[in-house]
């Protein structure tokens, strides 16, 4: 286990400071009281490390100093003090003395301040591998050191303590096994409707990266997605669902994507955040592509979607599937998606994906072209189909302008669009256009 961080140069002056000061008060005759009043003084820490590293001094009094220095919340000294026992019998000294303190001051009748300072104790005995085994000779204390933290977190309360509780929950965890994990698989369960604590409890476990923890990570955060879905859902939750990176996960998020119950902040996050992190797993995996581009059109095939959602899906499945799934994907688009009513919010999402997405790739533009036109050919009857008919036109018009007008009137092209009146909304700011309108804007020489 990783120690307490303390810096090299303090640990090293409060280790010289200490035999120092041991050496000064050699064969002097020094009682309880001349040791309390040490805490007066400036340098009283040191000097009461001094004493206690002093294996030559009666251990009950050398017992006090530790007290004293716990009290008083000398932790550096106390540190020093644990680093240099390299005897057994100073090990077991300070075994003895930490945990009969623990144990006075985690009685339900201590103060706050009392249990605080059993934590830092508990904590900083375990940071040494004598101390861990003789921890471990008392599991009640462990439990009892991921109850007081579990009962923090719950909260929120404030600790005044050195040792903040998601560290001492860590140390509990690792080093309690089994029954510390169960009891915090329970109060998992008793507050899986506090998104706060559950993501707080979750992001912990998935940092031990243990395969076990991260089991319990996953079903604590699901459990509480499931009761926060779909209005409920925040950000929070939805950082920590896809750092499980667990496809059911990730899934559960493409899902709140596509529900307009959510809030459409909500939305936008959750298909950003879980897209991203499917397309980063599924890049060197063709099955697993397969299966997020299937799940990715679940949002454009849907007639609940929002529009930027939408957009943002096609964008996706261009970076994912490419010009393989070029045609597909705008095909996918369901016509009832819940489009824009106004401004020209269409317009710039159709155009962006053209010449950003698109023609932001020039491998990729250059053989998009037979395939948006076969697309044109393809659709010249599916008028229904006027996403897929918009994308596929608007494309050739900003990606290829100089043969737009010669490729639009081969094979009856661009009389498929003349005279369709599908309402386009949100094209222009001033009124919705046709489609037909639009193509021919785009065939005359001011829309080239």
């Amino acid at each position: 286990m990783t120690r307490h961080p303390i810096t090299s140069a303090l640990r090293a002056l409060s280790l010289s400071s200490l035999v120092a000061l041991s050496s000064l008060s050699a064969g002097c005759q020094i009682s309880e009281s001349d040791i309390e009043s040490w805490i007066e003084l400036e340098k009283g820490a040191l000097r009461l490390g001094g004493y206690a590293v002093d294996s030559a001094r009666p251990p009950k009094l050398r017992e006090r100093t530790f007290e004293l220095l716990v009290q008083q919340g000398h932790y550096d000294a106390l540190l020093s003090v644990f680093d240099q026992a390299k005897s057994a019998e100073d090990q077991a000294l300070w075994s003895a003395a930490a945990l009969r303190l623990v144990r006075e001051y985690s009685k339900p009748s201590a103060t706050t301040d009392q249990q605080g300072k059993a934590v830092d104790v508990l904590y900083y005995l375990l940071s040494f591998k004598w101390g861990e085994e003789a921890a471990l000779r008392e599991p009640a204390q462990l439990m009892w050191l991921a109850e007081w933290s579990i009962s923090m977190l719950k909260t929120g309360q404030k600790t005044l303590n050195a040792v903040t509780p998601d560290r001492a929950l860590t140390v509990a965890l690792l080093l309690g096994g089994e029954p510390i994990s169960a009891k915090l698989k329970e109060h998992l369960a008793e507050m899986s409707a506090e998104i706060p604590f559950v993501t707080l409890i979750s992001n912990l476990l998935l940092n031990l990266r243990d395969p076990k923890m991260e089991e319990l990570a996953g079903l604590s955060l699901m459990a509480t997605a499931r009761r926060a879905y779909p209005d409920q859902i925040n950000d929070t939750l939805i950082r920590a669902l896809v750092k499980t990176g667990q496809l059911s996960h990730l899934k559960f998020l493409i899902e709140v994507a596509k529900d307009n119950r959510a809030p459409v902040d909500i939305q936008a996050q959750a298909l950003k955040e879980a897209g991203e992190r499917l397309i980063a797993e599924a890049q060197a995996n063709d099955a697993m592509r397969a299966e997020v581009i299937d799940l990715l059109k679940r949002i454009t095939t849907s007639t609940t979607s929002s529009y930027t959602i939408v957009f943002f899906t096609v964008s996706l499945l261009w970076r994912l599937g490419g010009v393989a799934e070029l045609a597909s994907t705008l095909k996918s688009i369901n016509p009832q998606f819940n489009t824009p009513v106004s401004g020209a919010d269409l317009k710039l999402w159709v155009e962006n994906f053209c010449e950003v997405d698109v023609g932001g790739d020039v491998k990729g533009k250059d053989e998009a072209r037979p395939v948006l036109l076969a697309l044109i050919d393809e659709l010249k009857t599916q008028r229904e189909l006027w996403p897929a008919r918009l994308y596929a036109l608007t494309c050739v018009h900003m990606l290829y302008p100089d043969d737009f007008p010669r490729v639009m009137r081969e094979k009856d092209r661009f009389a498929s669009y003349k005279g369709d009146k599908t309402k386009i909304p949100a094209w222009r700011s001033d009124q919705n256009m046709t489609l037909g309108a639009i193509a021919e804007g785009y065939m005359s020489p001011l829309g080239r």
